[in-house]
């Protein structure tokens, strides 16, 4: 019996041509998990993941990813260790306009996978792949003019829906957060214009089919991709190595991910709101050389919430930059006193 297990969901992954689709990374494991190391690849060039990393709501953190066309790799980690039932990831898939309906492409975990538990040992591992099936288009065309990227994430919580009504039609739709919701064979009121009110943080899916007969036909949906909560507080740590100070800092933000870490080495600027003094970096970030002032470092998630976080560069520090500073200052001025000397002198022997 295995100790663990990966599986993507769903499966099958519907994608239609020209559109993306989100799949679910998820754990299993009866055993506390430390490190993931994850790695899919796609068997076809007809489809190709579209982000690396699209936020994990669990302890593990991502501490690294690489993403390319064909292949997806990132490493989660968690010192306190996570056990159960969990989301590592979400992925993004798209295939091109021309993409040949029924083609059929594998969806699945690379030889690199694997999970360790603890002192970092290896977890007995079952993996479970997902076919991608690219479908026909939607029958009905679903717009959005408050989300109108269903690929991406939004901090708006009030979300519209859209679409051309048929005369005569009737509708019925569906808003879960099951990417396999269908509606059900009742016509909904009312129609063409649906005001989603307060949807709370994670994804949403809106499924609309017409009603023929008093079935539910072809059934066209919509993702809605909520992220109203900022990144969570973190900690910013100095450090010195051979004579060098360095800032670390690990935000993370549960939902979307972190898009962007940013400094301000003026913070009265900054909270002035003075744009012009952010500068984006990664950690670990080294500080100028004589700087003893705060730091600022901010966070921003793909939906666009911020975490501003400020640290303090330790008193040795920042009596070692001083003292430093004093010991420049002097010998300055005692290079340009000697100086002074040597061409006073020179002056009185002429």
């Amino acid at each position: 019996q295995q100790e663990a297990e990966l599986l993507l969901f769903p499966d099958p992954v519907r994608l239609k041509p020209g559109k993306t689709a989100l799949v679910e990374v998820r754990a299993s494991s009866t055993v506390l998990v430390h490190e993931a190391h994850i790695t899919l690849t796609l068997n076809t060039s007809a489809v190709q993941f579209v982000a690396p990393f699209l936020g994990n709501p669990t302890s593990l953190k991502p501490i690294d990813t690489f993403s390319g066309q064909q292949e997806l790799s990132f490493v989660l980690q968690s010192p306190e260790g996570v056990t159960g039932q969990m989301t590592l990831a979400h992925i993004l898939l798209s295939a091109p306009e021309d993409a040949v309906q029924d083609q059929a492409t594998l969806l699945d975990f690379g030889g690199s996978t694997t999970l360790l538990g603890a002192n970092l040992g290896h977890i007995s591992l079952n993996m479970r792949p997902a076919q991608v099936r690219i479908e026909e288009p939607a029958a009905i065309a679903i717009t959005s003019t408050t989300h109108p990227n269903e690929a991406s994430w939004h901090a708006k919580q009030n979300a519209n829906v859209t679409w051309e009504i048929q005369e005569g039609a009737l509708y019925s739709y569906e808003i879960s957060r099951l990417a396999t919701k269908n509606p059900d064979n009742e016509p909904d009121e009312p129609t063409a214009a649906i005001e989603l009110r307060e949807l709370t943080d994670g994804i949403w899916y809106f499924a609309l089919c017409e009603l023929q007969a008093g079935d539910c036909g072809a059934i066209s949906r919509r993702r809605y991709m909520i992220d109203a909560t900022p990144p969570g507080d973190f900690a910013v740590r100095f450090e010195q190595e051979e004579g060098v100070w360095y800032a670390y800092f690990a935000p993370h933000d549960e939902q979307s991910g972190i898009a962007a870490v940013e400094v301000a080495h003026d913070p009265e600027g900054a909270l002035r709101g003075d744009r012009s003094v952010w500068v984006e970096v990664a950690s670990p970030y080294r500080l100028p050389d004589g700087y003893t002032g705060d730091l600022l470092v901010r966070a921003t998630d793909l939906a666009g919430n911020a975490t501003t976080v400020r640290g303090s560069m330790p008193p040795s520090g920042r009596e070692g930059r001083t003292t430093a500073a004093l010991l420049l200052i002097f010998s300055s001025a005692f290079a340009a006193y000697a100086l002074w000397r040597f061409e006073h002198k020179a002056e009185k022997q002429h």
